[in-house]
């Protein structure tokens, strides 16, 4: 039986965006509300503050350099590694967002593209954009609630998309060559009344590891759109999940203190477990 242990610190407001590094072999993962960055090695023992920023980042995602590109209520901002931590740059990209918008989870495509989701405080009208390397940018979905997890399977021919307002994952038909969506299809929508999908990983085989704020659980959908494995949580609102370790056997879970009437000793707190069972993958980087 697999079980999640927890770590003592950081505890966050809005725990998400959990990562990856292959350059330094560490976890990252965000505080979104505090624009706050924190890392962890592999083993759980070592754990940091990476970045203080003032912007909330709402997403980041890892370079083939190891640096940290983060995607801000301004817009995109590149965290460049120094010494040991991190130091901000300049705006590589401004965003005009209205009162109460930014972005909220992204992931990058085969072809070094970004694909980011844009939600508003009142969870309507929000936007999936897809940003090229030259910094022009578009559409790709429209009329959304809360645009969340996101990920290619591993070929990178099919891309999932959550929708936590219409507790939908979609599924469609990804053109590397323009970056465009082809054929979407409700890939999984049964999920329990208490649970919204947040955040999600895909594994080597093409499972989707969805976080399910809310219900304080994972589930693991194989690529035909079955349920074949939940875990839970001792945190309500579970937020993102990824995977990662030297052997990529280890999967880690963010989870969030906010919208909670009564906060439990476990929510705001980061989790992970190691198993053979999870067999995992990082994606792309930009």
């Amino acid at each position: 039986m697999v079980e999640f242990s927890s770590l003592d610190f950081p505890c966050c407001e809005l725990g998400e965006n959990a990562r990856w590094n292959p350059v330094d072999g560490r976890f990252y993962f965000t505080d979104i509300l505090h624009g706050t960055i924190y890392s962890a090695d592999s083993s759980f023992r070592d754990v940091r503050t990476e970045l203080e920023t003032e912007y909330q980042t709402g997403a980041f995602l890892i370079t083939k350099s190891g640096d940290i590109l983060l995607l801000t209520e301004k817009g995109l901002v590149m965290a460049e590694r120094s010494g040991r931590g991190f130091s901000l740059g300049s705006n590589l990209l401004s965003f005009e967002f209205e009162d109460g918008e930014r972005f909220n989870d992204a992931t990058a495509d085969p072809e070094g593209r970004i694909l980011a989701g844009i939600k508003k405080a009142d969870n309507v009208d929000g936007r999936l954009v897809s940003i090229e390397r030259d910094g022009s940018w578009r559409v790709l979905l429209d009329n959304l609630k809360i645009s969340n997890g996101l990920g290619f399977s591993p070929d990178g021919s099919v891309f999932y998309h959550t929708d936590s307002g219409y507790k939908t994952i979609r599924a469609y038909r990804y053109d590397h060559a323009t970056g465009s969506l082809y054929d979407g299809r409700i890939f999984f929508s049964a999920f329990p009344d208490d649970g919204e999908p947040d955040g999600l990983a895909i594994d080597r085989n093409g499972n989707v590891w969805t976080a399910l704020w809310g219900a304080g659980m994972i589930y693991a959908i194989s690529p035909d759109g079955t349920k074949i494995a939940e875990y839970k949580v001792n945190a309500g609102n579970v937020s993102s999940v990824a995977f990662g370790g030297v052997d990529m056997h280890t999967l880690i879970a963010t989870s969030a203190c906010c919208g909670l009437e009564v906060v439990g000793e476990g929510d705001g707190k980061c989790y992970y477990a190691q198993d053979n069972i999870f067999e995992g993958s990082f994606g792309y980087l930009v």
